[in-house]
């Protein structure tokens, strides 16, 4: 997280020049452009990232569109104006909008960037261009300075920024001319431009190394996963120069990014580099493009996909190569027709491709990506698009990967399943004898499988490579599980019509996931709307919003998906400072006049733990509940502050608080390392609630498995929040754990005396579970052979705590992919009636 943090900061410039309002929604011809303030939210567009706002500032042409953003604070960590914060390509009225930039910011030296004092307009596109000049001063990163804990990290120098921003009619490329006036002492610095784009959507793909693989090149650049833009920043005076800083930040973060050479700068002197931002349906128009305007002699080359069954296929992906090396990458059209233009010379070869990300969401054709920063017509307009669709944009998933140089593709199948409950559920394909078509040009497949489906409503239909399949349909650890193997051939149908049987837990018990993340986290890959689909599919009863340092509410998305009787959300954020841990805070309100909603800014200032936590409980609820996340690792409470386990004590006092509720026992399968902190904690009589997390960044990794069982009055969220401070809690990865004394629900509550412990297991027959275990004061005490009911009893001599564990040896394969495991919260037993007393003194 830290490079993730290396552009960002939080403060604002006041002055503005705005010139008189325009119509900037109405289309252009090849021969118009136009700049303006945005004034009518018309003027604005959609996308997974699209968080313009009135008073923006609005270019455009017949080809492309973007938002430059005012002087105003905006979501999530660059907070100054001045950068772009929305571009697509100009579409069809039908269309939804597709704006992939998360953030955009100017660099000149290490961890200083634009804070912009004046915009002025010196062309409205009247004149046959459009230009807006942005000047302001150098600032620092105030997050990065927050994160490091130096707050002096960047120093203060007497330098200016001036960003010329210009677009031409009828061109891809917005033209940006950054310029620094240096008036302090002599040094070197280097300028770069980084865009922070949402890669949960996208896929990064640069000449010379293809997909995935950032290094050395001319341009860099990235394509929506399903074809539905391409975006590449290129160079116009000076080339690109390689910088460790940029290696780390796109290694670390959604970004792309271009660092020009280093320039020697002394009092007085002006450094500059130019820069073209390019949007279009396809990386080849932009390349064709910029080798026009660079005099580059070319050729054309191009040509037709078919399918083996003889139609022409339409979006296709075709990777072009140059002396064997990645050059462009090319979309064929509604006729199956591709093409670019290539150096004269240089020897060409080509791939074409029907492989793309490989997940299938239960969406209408065309439907739109929801933004919770967009404007609420924006925001409306891309949840009606998830029930009626949208202009459909081709993509040739399904076809595979072809020979070199070969235009045919094999024509794919169709898999449709039918569970005929009415429910959502998740469909996995692995291929039985390995993948038929290895290619180092093509994308991975996703999460080891070849395919993966997530349906709303239990039945969905989708494309698939033809070949032998092992389809695997299941709906998380409360349901069976349907598996079989199946032959997909090209033009073919093959249906499956299965069940999934729920099992009948106890009275009061529900599944939450108290940790995952989608867009609005930078380092989230997949969107809010496939984590609401992945989470209803995988049968989780209620999501949590964790995003980092954002406070997001998914309950118009889930409505909008009719997902709302099957899942539910309460609303939260990760609280996410790098040296001190990382903590999910629950319930929130989102506050939409604050940034990032009203998310704790934690980087602001120098704050001990102590301090961190009363800002945290400043915006909580009396009922609000605070998370170590993944405590025992890089960014874990008990890692930073130095706890000892064999002492009692923590090495730097000011990195510790004993102020939270919850700790995640189990993260992502993985629970050894943290359980004897647990352990040391209730002994020591901090009585802390387990919890069993996804900490899903994707559509997969642990979502569904890795969860909690509470046991509350009901699912509103005030029952949830008062059973999980009680610690009424079963963490699992599989099975369930039903624990009562005297019929009572035995999990975070206290009895006097000896006791008889019932415990019954529930669990589903793929979960080869093989022992339960009872644990006293964190010590094992007794281990008896699987049996899905047993009794213990439990007459200790002094005050003492108990969890039961179930858990097993064998992976639960092809299903999920861990051994079953599952415990109890601690329950507590009074010996002589007199009050619990702690085993140990308490952390010093």
């Amino acid at each position: 997280m830290i490079f993730l943090l290396f552009f960002a900061c939080s403060s604002s410039s006041s002055i503005e020049e705005k010139r008189a309002s325009l119509d900037l929604s109405s289309p252009l011809n090849e021969n118009q452009v136009r700049l303006g303030v945005i004034e009518d939210e018309s003027a604005l567009f959609g996308g997974i990232s699209a968080e313009g706002q009135l008073g923006d500032y609005k270019i455009y042409n017949n080809q492309v569109q973007f938002v430059i953003q005012s002087d105003r604070d905006s979501s999530y960590y660059v907070q100054h104006g001045g950068g772009i914060i929305d571009a697509d390509i100009i579409r069809d009225p039908q269309s939804e909008g597709r704006d992939i930039i998360d953030e955009h910011t100017f660099m000149a030296g290490f961890a200083r960037i634009l804070n912009p004092t004046s915009f002025e307009i010196l062309s409205d596109g009247s004149d046959g261009v459009a230009h807006l000049r942005v000047t302001g001063d150098g600032a620092p990163f105030e997050l990065l300075q927050g994160a490091l804990e130096q707050y002096n990290l960047v120093p203060t120098v007497d330098m200016t920024f001036q960003v010329d921003y210009r677009l031409q009619p009828n061109s891809h490329f917005l033209e940006m001319h950054v310029q620094v006036h240096w008036e302090d002492d002599p040094t070197s610095i280097q300028m770069a431009n980084a865009i922070l784009i949402a890669k949960e959507v996208t896929d990064v793909w640069s000449p010379g190394t293809g997909y995935n693989n950032p290094g050395e090149s001319e341009w860099v650049g990235a394509i929506s996963n399903k074809n539905e833009v391409a975006l590449g920043i290129f160079p116009v005076d000076l080339p690109f120069t390689p910088s460790v800083v940029q290696e780390l930040l796109e290694e670390e973060t959604p970004a792309i990014s271009a660092f020009g050479p280093h320039q020697s700068v002394a009092p007085g002197e002006t450094v500059g580099i130019k820069y073209h931002v390019g949007l279009a349906h396809d990386l080849a128009s932009l390349t064709d493009a910029w080798q026009q305007q660079a005099g580059v002699v070319t050729e054309p080359y191009g040509g037709t996909v078919v399918g083996s069954l003889g139609e022409m296929v339409a979006g296709a992906r075709v990777q072009i190569f140059t002396d064997d090396t990645p050059f462009t990458m090319a979309l064929t059209d509604e006729n199956g027709q591709w093409k670019a233009d290539i150096p004269s010379g240089a020897e060409v070869s080509f791939i074409a491709s029907g492989r793309l990300s490989g997940i299938h969401d239960d969406l209408p054709a065309g439907a739109g990506w929801y933004s919770p920063y967009a404007v609420d017509s924006i925001r409306n307009q891309s949840l009606l698009s998830l029930e009626l669709g949208g202009a459909e944009i081709p993509f040739a998933e399904g076809y595979g990967v072809g020979q070199p140089n070969e235009d045919t593709l094999i024509s794919p199948g169709t898999l449709e399943v039918d569970l005929q409950d009415g429910l959502a559920a998740v469909v996995k394909l692995y291929f039985v004898n390995g993948d038929p078509v290895p290619s180092n040009w093509s994308l991975r497949r996703p999460h080891g499988a070849a395919a993966i489906a997530y349906s709303r409503t239990g039945r969905i239909a989708f494309p698939v490579e033809p070949g032998e399949y092992n389809v695997v349909i299941l709906r998380g650890s409360d349901y069976s599980a349907h598996q079989e193997t199946v032959s997909i051939t090209s033009g073919a149908r093959t249906t499956i019509v299965a069940l999934l049987e729920k099992q009948q837990l106890p009275a009061n018990i529900y599944t939450i996931d108290p940790h995952s993340h989608s867009s609005p986290s930078g380092d989230g890959r997949v969107s809010m709307t496939g984590r609401a689909l992945s989470h209803a599919a995988h049968g989780v009863d209620i999501h949590v919003s964790t995003e980092h340092d954002h406070i997001i509410d998914f309950q118009p998305l889930i409505d909008g998906l009719g997902l709302s009787a099957q899942l539910q959300t309460v609303i939260g954020s990760e609280v996410s400072p790098t040296l001190r841990g990382h903590f999910n805070i629950f319930p929130l309100e989102p506050d939409a006049d604050i940034l990032n909603f009203g998310s704790p800014i934690w980087w602001d200032m120098p704050r001990d733990t102590p301090e961190l936590f009363e800002l945290i409980r400043s915006v909580l609820p009396d009922n609000g509940l605070i998370q170590a996340n993944h405590p025992t690792g890089s960014s874990g409470l008990f890692r930073l502050s130095g706890y000892e386990i064999s002492s009692g004590t923590v090495y730097s006092t000011t990195h510790w608080s004993n102020d939270f509720n919850l700790v995640e026992l189990l993260n992502d399968g993985r629970y050894s390392a943290v359980l004897p902190y647990y352990f040391d904690l209730i002994s020591r009589g901090h009585k802390l609630t387990p919890i069993g997390v996804s900490d899903s960044h994707s559509s997969e990794n642990g979502v569904g498995i890795n969860r909690t069982y509470v046991y509350a009055n009901s699912k509103a969220t005030s029952d949830i929040m008062d059973a999980l401070g009680k610690q009424q809690t079963v963490v699992s990865r599989g099975p369930y754990i039903h624990a009562t004394i005297g019929g009572s629900w035995a999990p975070g509550k206290t009895f006097v005396g000896a006791q008889s412990l019932d415990v019954r297991v529930y669990k589903q027959d793929w979960m080869d579970v093989t022992d339960i275990v009872l644990y006293e004061n964190g010590e094992e005490k007794e281990r008896v052979p699987y049996e899905s009911e047993v009794r213990f009893m439990i007459e200790p001599s002094s005050d003492a705590y108990y969890t039961v564990e179930v858990d097993g040896l064998t992976s639960m394969s092809p299903f999920y992919f861990e051994e079953p495991w599952a415990m109890t919260a601690a329950f507590y037993i009074d010996t002589f009636g007199d009050g619990w007393t702690p085993l140990l003194p308490p952390i010093e």
